[in-house]
């Protein structure tokens, strides 16, 4: 049977084979990868940046908003719009710090109905280990964030495609990173809250601090181990989110509408990143060769690794016993592995949990360092002050 033409979503000619993930056809995308490497920049015939598809600029920024899954300028305004409310400032009563921290910027009914967290958690009794609680939740996580960014970033992928996780992925820029950190902080929210009783007790000031912490830590480990798990021999890479992700070929058209000066700044300081702190995760997780569990636990490790932070001792003494909890359990599974092996010696299982102790330092010290990393980005243009994805990190 032959195969059935296609239009292409950008030049309307008639295609077979989609590439690059959307309906696109082969000339549009030889067309494309030339144009990520022009020196000279485009420029747009009419100067509206928004006429025909022969306009070579218009044509790259037409396929460049498909790739982004916001075919419409204006969608793009709205991707990449901060909103992010400041830290609670100090004030003369815990109540007043809440009200700053969750107001609404729509107005709203008082006495109308609220939405809440529909999530329904399974029951968590005795017959559940931690780790088997702490995997049920990312999971639930990943299925969240997955959701999300399916529909943001490709809002016209045909559903079939994404089953069995057979989603497309595609490069990171400035504003699917906006849209992918918004979704990151959501689901983290929702992990604590579903992970850790503690969690809900918490205060709001409480709660965003522990996720806020969390944030870097977590999407430095999910990166090296993912790509341990998955793509264990592709060239240097970092995933920076479940569905986008920068190589050395395509930290570039990071700041993907910048200037050609902002677009080799972005290379050489993304370059260097990948090169550097992203390489050593990904040789330390390759060296560690955690198992699932092992994963597991190394999120609950650095979710609460707070016992040199500023912060209420409170909070510490929470984290101290969780953290203790998912170590308790770490051990019992290398006494009971050692068992079935015929091992006997402590100093297996000892050494191991020294291992996953010492990886989880590493990251933490690692992930401390991003947001002067992020500070270097905006130094540079690559990123503006009034983005999310910076705003959260100063905030």
């Amino acid at each position: 049977m032959p195969s059935k033409l296609h239009t292409c979503l950008v030049c309307s000619s008639q295609t077979k084979h989609a590439h690059m993930g959307i309906l696109l056809c082969r000339a549009c995308k030889i067309f494309y990868g030339r144009a990520q490497n022009r020196k000279k920049p485009l420029v747009c015939r009419a100067g509206t940046n928004d006429c025909s598809h022969k306009c070579k600029q218009c044509r790259f920024m037409h396929i460049t908003r498909l790739l982004r899954g916001n075919p419409n300028k204006s969608d793009e305004k709205m991707m990449a719009s901060p909103e992010v409310p400041n830290e609670p400032t100090a004030s003369t009563s815990k109540a007043d710090r809440v009200e700053v921290q969750v107001s609404d910027p729509f107005p709203t009914d008082p006495n109308g109905p609220k939405f809440g967290r529909l999530v329904c958690s399974p029951s968590f009794d005795g017959c559940n280990s931690f780790l088997s609680r702490i995997r049920i939740c990312y999971s639930m996580m990943s299925f969240s964030r997955r959701s999300t960014e399916l529909a943001a970033l490709h809002p016209k992928l045909h559903p079939i495609l994404t089953f069995n996780g057979s989603f497309p992925l595609i490069p990171a820029t400035t504003a699917t990173s906006n849209i992918t950190s918004r979704s990151l902080f959501q689901s983290l929210f929702d992990f604590c809250t579903s992970a850790f009783d503690e969690f809900a007790n918490l205060t709001l000031q409480q709660k965003w601090f522990i996720v806020k912490s969390f944030r870097h830590p977590f999407y430095a480990l999910e990166s090296a181990y993912r790509i341990y798990r998955d793509h264990p021999d592709s060239p240097p890479m970092v995933f920076m989110s479940l569905m986008t992700y920068l190589d050395k070929e395509t930290t570039r058209g990071f700041a993907v509408e910048s200037s050609e000066s902002i677009r080799e700044n972005s290379q050489r300081c993304l370059g260097i990143y990948i090169d550097g702190d992203v390489h050593r995760c990904r040789d330390s997780i390759a060296r560690l060769k955690p198992t699932e569990e092992e994963f597991l636990a190394l999120l609950v490790l650095l979710c609460w690794n707070i016992e040199d932070c500023e912060t209420e001792s409170e909070l510490i003494s929470i984290g101290a016993t969780i953290r203790q909890r998912i170590l308790s359990e770490l051990e019992e599974i290398y006494k009971k592995n050692g068992r079935k092996n015929g091992r006997k010696g402590e100093w297996e299982y000892a050494t191991r949990l020294g291992e996953i102790l010492t990886i989880s330092s590493f990251f933490q010290l690692t992930s401390d360092a991003l947001p002067f990393k992020m500070e270097m980005l905006r130094l540079h243009n690559i990123i503006d002050e009034d983005t999310f994805l910076y705003a959260v990190t100063r905030s």
